[in-house]
């Protein structure tokens, strides 16, 4: 066993996959892969998909760069419009652009000392639809919530965009 170093998740040791620019381990990544590929009896639902997508990114930041402070700033921005403004996939999308033509240069926003209690292995073994969606959202909120000392940032950026 070995600790996720994205969200601190003990989790299986594997050699597998990983993605490049997120601090996972192999056993996490799988588990990310398989939770957003989840379908019960109909295609994952794209709000639902992009809410893991988001969360997962957040809680696995990756090593401090230019490109991952964008991409970064894209998934806080996914958050706070899901979950603090009801937007669906496609809005949330089209605000992630919007808001990256009017920020500048981005600065990275440093991951929170105190990480979120749940993670994507607290979704992994939901036994229906409605409770892999309600999953999902706890702990989308679990992730947005640790990351408190940047929402004002993210809300600002947002604001504009939405004036």
């Amino acid at each position: 066993m070995i600790i996720c170093p994205g969200c601190s998740a003990i989790v299986a040791f594997s050699t597998g996959p990983t993605h490049q620019h997120m601090d996972a381990a192999p056993a996490c990544w799988a588990t990310f892969t398989r939770v957003l590929s989840t379908a019960f009896d109909s295609a994952p639902s794209p709000d639902v998909r992009q809410l893991v997508l988001d969360a997962y990114a957040v809680q696995h930041p990756g090593p401090e760069s230019a490109q991952r402070a964008r991409e970064m700033l894209g998934h806080l921005i996914g958050l706070h419009c899901a979950l603090d403004h009801n937007m669906s996939a496609r809005e949330i999308v089209q605000m992630i652009r919007e808001c990256r033509k009017i920020a500048g240069t981005i600065s990275w926003m440093a991951p929170p000392a105190q990480r979120a209690s749940l993670t994507i292995h607290d979704v992994i073994d939901a036994q229906t639809e409605a409770d892999h969606h309600q999953r999902v959202r706890i702990w989308a909120t679990s992730v947005w919530k640790s990351w408190d000392e940047h929402h004002e940032t993210i809300a600002q950026i947002v604001g504009r965009v939405m004036n």
